[in-house]
């Protein structure tokens, strides 16, 4: 995306060379848009024409009352500008010899959307007032960090969008109109952020938001992907973190509405979901483009609808590693392997009668409202569902109730990665031997979260396992949940959680490393036979001991030792 700059001519004015500390320097700075950003339908630069800025002292929130407003009135904690044929300049007075932070954020005039606060270096989004499809809401932020005054000074700035840019395009607008079916308005609903701070960069405060809907764009908007034009149905400005992540859009158009799941979306890029979206809702692409002209991160979404159409594409062999596969089984059964291998899978809607589902994935794996039917014992596979990637894993909905037998209903991360967010939500397991769900390891900082689930126990088998391959420090969050045992479960094994060491070498390895005693599980609202758990029962063997814990290396596999267990804490 195009940036707006803070630039200059000059690094140092010759005359002020033998200025002393505590002496005033002026410093100079111009803004300035470049000229490029002029030639598109959306995001020229133009309407962000005032400019906001404050001044602190080197690492503090202490601002200084060094600031012009556009007005001419000096001496303000707070600064404005007017930017005018895409430029304006600063002039400061400050301190010879003294380090200064500066932030800074240009936006349209007059907006009620966006809050600039100087006191605490943040902007806030008002998204009840965001409307879509407009370009008003394209806005410019940057920061200068430790800036050392030295004499008479000019310096260069590069300010940038937060934001990702979300379009929505389609190549058939006109042939759907002739057939009767015209889109006037839309509107998108997407995770983001409410909260950005300047001078970190970072976002805070997510919020699920919904832009206000409002006319579709002018009937020449348009944007180009390899030279064939798509119409815009709908453009938004995203506030977003630096690195990034995927989100699902909620896509609300006229008496109708569609969702596109596990969009990548990047700060500063322009994220195009295009395609023959009005006659052809099965497909569509996304690409994911810096500078809004030069192409990178592109990821072409594949859909495949209905077990015909997954069968199709597994037969195919094709390289789907930089592809976002989204697989809607449309309520069908599939009766083989399901076996992917993508940028990012999402699979949903349908049964797996007895095979393996097994999804491999760089970006991230979303498994929703997933069945699972018939037989699939240990003899074909330790585990029913595969989950490999680095990404986020959302499994939400997972049914084994269906299933007549099987030994580990799911496993997550067995092999070579972990992930930093790992969700299971409003899943039901039965009908199997060892472990309902297992997790291999987490990221450093990571959250596993386990809400509203229930588990029907084997007289052996336990609710989850949480193994920690990379010995990381990481929080298990469950809540909402409730698990019974037959009657005559007993012994060493019995337990929501199982706590295993199955890394560690040696005895004497693994218990130096304590792999889970550095983990926080918060417990709230998880009955065990209709009751409320409220402790662990460490080593009484009861049906209602809550967790147990096992290393593979010891003589006697379980752990006694309750300093070996994490911070539990019930509510």
């Amino acid at each position: 995306m195009s940036a707006l700059m803070l630039m200059a001519t000059s690094c140092a004015d010759d005359q002020t060379s033998d200025l002393k500390a505590g002496a005033e320097s002026t410093v100079t700075i111009t803004a300035q848009l470049p000229g490029d950003m002029g030639t598109r339908a959306f995001a020229d630069g133009t309407k962000a024409t005032e400019l906001h800025y404050a001044v602190y002292e080197k690492g503090t929130t202490t601002r200084l009352a060094v600031c012009k407003k556009a007005d001419g009135t000096k001496g303000q904690l707070e600064g404005t500008a007017t930017m005018t044929g895409l430029q304006t300049t600063i002039s400061l007075q400050l301190t010879t010899g003294k380090e200064y932070d500066f932030v800074f954020w240009a936006d349209a005039p007059g907006d009620n959307v966006y809050s600039f606060n100087s006191e605490n270096q943040t902007v806030t989004v008002n998204y009840a007032n965001a409307e879509n499809n407009t370009d008003n809401l394209d806005a410019f932020f940057g920061q200068k960090n430790a800036l050392k005054v030295s004499g008479n000074i000019s310096i260069s700035q590069e300010l940038r969008r937060p934001f990702a840019q979300i379009n929505i395009g389609t190549d058939d607008f006109d042939a759907a109109a002739a057939a009767g079916y015209t889109v006037s308005e839309s509107t998108i609903g997407v995770a983001t952020y409410k909260t950005l701070n300047l001078l970190s960069e970072e976002v805070s405060d997510p919020v699920t938001a919904t832009f206000v809907k409002k006319p579709i764009p002018t009937e020449d908007s348009k944007f180009s992907i390899n030279s064939k034009d798509y119409k815009y149905l709908s453009m938004s400005y995203v506030l977003v973190p630096k690195d990034k992540e995927t989100v699902d859009i909620a896509f609300d158009y006229t008496l109708t509405n569609r969702t596109f799941t596990n969009v990548p979306v990047q700060r500063n890029y322009r994220t195009n979901i295009y395609g023959s979206l009005l006659t052809n809702t099965a497909d569509f692409n996304v690409v994911i483009a810096p500078g809004f002209n030069d192409p990178d991160n592109n990821y072409e979404v594949l859909n495949a609808k209905g077990v015909s159409q997954l069968k199709d594409l597994l037969a195919s062999g094709a390289d789907l590693s930089k592809k976002d596969v989204i697989v809607d089984l449309n309520g069908e059964t599939m009766d083989s392997n399901i076996a992917l291998n993508a940028h990012s899978v999402a699979i949903e809607n349908g049964t797996v009668d007895a095979s393996q589902l097994s999804v491999k994935a760089e970006e991230g794996v979303t498994l929703r409202n997933v069945k699972l039917a018939g037989s699939f014992p240990k003899a074909s596979s330790n585990a029913r569902v595969i989950v490999e990637t680095a990404g986020d894993v959302v499994v939400d909905g997972l049914d084994y109730t269906g299933a007549t037998d099987g030994y580990n209903p799911i496993e997550i991360n067995l092999r070579n990665v972990v992930s930093k967010n790992v969700t299971v939500k409003n899943c039901k397991f039965a009908k199997f031997t060892n472990n309902a769900m297992t997790v291999f390891g987490m990221a450093e900082g990571g959250v596993l979260n386990i809400e509203n689930c229930t588990f029907d126990l084997a007289k052996t088998s336990e609710a989850v396992r949480i193994s920690n391959k990379t010995n990381t420090k990481f929080t298990v969050n469950v809540k909402d949940c409730s698990y019974t045992y037959p009657s005559d479960a007993a012994g060493q094994w019995v337990g929501f959680f199982l706590f295993e060491d199955y890394t560690s070498a040696t005895e004497e390895e693994a218990n130096a490393a304590m792999q889970f005693k550095d983990l926080t599980v918060n417990v709230d609202n998880v009955t065990f036979d209709g009751a409320k758990v409220t402790e662990l029962n460490l080593f009484s063997g009861a049906r209602n001991q809550f967790a147990c814990m096992c290393y593979d290396k010891l003589p006697s596999l379980v752990v006694t030792d309750a300093t070996h267990f994490p911070t539990f804490n019930f509510k």
